[in-house]
């Protein structure tokens, strides 16, 4: 039987850098437009969630739930750990695949590599491949069971702004694992992301 594995993608409009980012447009289409083609390619999910704020400016992306017809959740917009746990839990994800927002580049082939190395790690609760490919390239893949396991330790605002901080600092709690890309794709001063104009 398989294991319900999500995307969740984290996005909002208020961004200090670089505001309303993800509806800036290349040849009329949204960057987030642009992010969801790409996750869609991805061949070991079931489904793909946004995880926006509850903010009015965040509505819009109902709007593009709709049109691309992925899967929408509204929450928080500091505890960014909370939003991603609750959006997880209402959509029934047993497996998260976190995606940035502002990744519009990211490639589907190196999310699926991740998924099938992550599913076959018994022991392992956490992989990212965040470590040599450029900025904004990068996923990580978790279960739902470790965020909840997290949340019954005090988190500080660290930890509830970037969501895996906690998994990631206590290891030895949380077994981790981190895939090293191949030479062709090791572009570690890369960035790619879309975060400043």
């Amino acid at each position: 039987m398989q294991v319900k594995t999500d995307i969740i993608i984290e996005a909002r409009s208020g961004s200090k850098r670089l505001p309303n980012k993800h509806f800036l447009k290349i040849k009329r289409k949204y960057m987030i437009e642009l992010l969801l083609e790409r996750l869609k390619k991805v061949k070991n999910i079931n489904d793909i969630i946004i995880a926006t704020t509850k903010k009015k400016e965040d509505k819009k992306f109902e709007i593009i739930s709709e049109k691309h017809k992925v899967l929408l959740f509204r929450g928080s917009e500091n505890n960014v750990f909370n939003r991603v746990l609750r959006a997880a839990e209402k959509h029934r994800s047993k497996i998260i695949c976190r995606v940035t927002g502002d990744c519009p580049l990211i490639d589907p082939k190196l999310i699926d590599e991740l998924i099938v190395k992550f599913k076959k790690k018994r022991k392992i609760v956490y992989a990212s491949n965040d470590f040599g490919l450029p900025n904004g390239m990068a996923c990580e893949i978790f279960y739902l069971s470790s965020l909840k396991k997290c949340e019954k330790f005090k988190l500080n605002s660290n930890d509830k702004e970037h969501v895996t901080l906690f998994l990631r600092r206590n290891s030895n709690k949380f077994p981790n694992y981190k895939v090293i890309p191949k030479k062709n794709n090791f572009f570690p001063n890369l960035d790619i992301t879309l975060d400043e104009k």
